[in-house]
């Protein structure tokens, strides 16, 4: 006997997401880090997502490599989907000028090196792999808003000698700056 009740299941979480859902409301649900995931456990999830999308409005996003074993699941199960393929050589010159622009802007505020502001910009152009939510995500931490951590030049390079390798680490980063006890 499990004393925690029993196991959940498909149909289980399927049954309960109908249950609290309204009909009338549009749904949009973003998956993250499914190429993280085992294939059967990110090929469950998008089971029930595709099941949910036949009783509600629902708007599924989530990236995958071509490579990835997670890409022929997800066409298998929507053939419809539309794909925004990131293999262009284009999004290497736009994520570029998208992080000049954004270090320029940010680094108004701040007095830092012109060859600490160089180095950033190798450094996240070099390491985004097309991601713009992980630049944002560093840009973030090498020019702090919210707090009161004034990054110098050495904070930087030490910063920019670490920097997480994909975005399930730049998130896990992130989450732990959070200071509020309730998250």
């Amino acid at each position: 006997m499990d004393v925690f009740g029993p196991t959940p299941t498909h149909d289980m979480d399927f049954t309960l997401l109908l249950g609290v859902l309204p009909r009338s409301y549009q749904y949009f649900v973003v998956v993250g880090a499914l190429n993280g995931s085992a294939p059967s456990d990110a090929e469950e999830i998008l089971e029930v997502l595709l099941a949910l999308s036949t009783q509600v409005s629902l708007h599924v996003y989530w990236s995958t490599a071509a490579e990835s074993t997670l890409y022929p699941i997800s066409l298998r199960l929507f053939p419809q989907a539309f794909n925004i393929s990131m293999s262009n050589p284009l999004k290497d010159d736009e994520i570029s000028q998208f992080i000049a622009s954004e270090i320029q802007r940010r680094a108004r505020e701040n007095s830092l090196a012109p060859e600490i502001l160089d180095a950033i910009q190798v450094a996240l152009t070099t390491k985004s792999q097309g991601m713009y939510l992980w630049v944002v995500l560093q840009l973030d931490r090498l020019f702090p808003r919210y707090d009161q951590t004034v990054l110098y030049n050495a904070d930087i390079i030490d910063a920019l000698e670490d920097l997480p390798e994909d975005l399930h680490q730049a998130f896990r980063r992130s989450l732990s700056k959070v200071s509020d006890l309730r998250y």
